[in-house]
């Protein structure tokens, strides 16, 4: 334990130098070209709180995180997208470090890491939580902000609405509008994902799905032959939802207490995921080319040995409704 202990001490220091680096230098550190162009998207990594364990089981939450980022470095990715819930308190800074310790070994790599806050980091001590989240990426604004990667755009809307002043909220749609015309326009970009913490869409028994992002965020979405994927976390387990001829996905598996789900005619919508009725701890690699963007889910085993591709969707980039395949390797395995 004491090992433990000053192992994660001499890599919060390590990680302390790299983000004072960064921090003076105003940017990230440039991504090597010979990094594959996959990008990855994870959410909801916060260690369990008690109060929650009285409703939800424990399943090995903390290693499950720790292998998860393990597996994320394995790849070198081109970048890693957050959907929030990092931690647990976002005012407490004890609960940052883990990912404060994944961050600097992704920036040791030359990978960014790009978040949005979920309601955990507002819990309670609200200021305090979003202080400790923008000292770490002051960057992220929390009206929303944009990457792109190659042909691919990102989207990145806060939907902690009850946090945001109408103001706020105003400008975040303002801009949410403008920038996707702006891609929709831009003969360099093919495919457009959004992203927000809260699920639009999920069958999940513990939280309910987001109407305000309904009303708010779906409707441009739905409006743009680019726009391919809604990606979401909150809800605890990976969900796959088609509607419109558009593609939902939820990736709140990211170590959390997981989410039992309903199921069968209990269902509010039909999940295209058909492999496991438990949801397993996992992650999402995403490439995207001018023809398609390959989404597969990584997802952990349950005896915690491995990682497998359990799921692989492709999306293809013609105009009008994309075309859409599904591969279920893991079927019945």
């Amino acid at each position: 334990m004491f090992r433990k202990q000053i192992k994660n001490i001499f890599e919060l220091v390590l990680y302390l130098i790299l983000y004072t680096a960064i921090s003076t230098a105003g940017e990230y550190p440039p991504s090597s070209l010979s990094i594959p162009d996959t990008v990855v998207f994870l959410s909801d990594t916060q260690s369990p709180m008690w109060i929650e364990t009285f409703f939800l089981k424990r399943n090995k939450n903390d290693r499950a995180r720790e292998m998860i980022f393990n597996d994320i470095i394995k790849y070198k990715p081109r970048a890693v997208f957050h959907l929030g819930d990092l931690v647990s308190r976002g005012y407490s800074s004890r609960q940052w470090t883990p990912v404060d310790v994944f961050v600097c070994k992704l920036y040791a790599l030359h990978i960014p890491f790009y978040p949005i806050p979920g309601n955990h980091e507002y819990l309670l001590f609200a200021a305090k939580g979003i202080a400790n989240f923008h000292k770490r990426f002051p960057f992220a604004q929390l009206t929303g902000y944009s990457e792109k990667i190659n042909t691919l755009a990102i989207i990145l809307l806060n939907s902690n609405f009850s946090r945001m002043s109408e103001g706020e909220m105003d400008a975040q749609q303002s801009w949410y509008q403008q920038i996707l015309y702006e891609y929709s326009q831009d003969s360099a970009i093919t495919s457009i994902v959004v992203a927000c913490h809260h699920s639009p869409f999920t069958n999940s028994r513990i939280v309910s799905p987001d109407e305000k992002v309904q009303n708010m965020f779906l409707p441009s979405f739905l409006k743009y032959d680019k726009c391919k994927v809604f990606i979401s976390g909150h809800a605890h387990a990976f969900e796959h939802f088609r509607l419109n001829n558009k593609d939902f996905l939820v990736c709140g598996g990211g170590g959390a207490l997981q989410h039992p789900l309903l199921v069968g005619n209990k269902q509010r919508w039909p999940d295209l995921y058909t492999n496991s009725s438990s949801r397993m701890f996992h992650y999402l690699l995403l490439i995207a080319t001018e023809k398609n963007i390959q989404i597969s889910v990584q997802i952990l085993s349950e005896d915690f040995t491995q990682f497998k591709t359990d799921y692989r969707i492709t999306i293809g980039n013609l105009p009008g409704p994309g075309e859409m395949t599904i591969e279920q390797p893991g079927k019945n395995k």
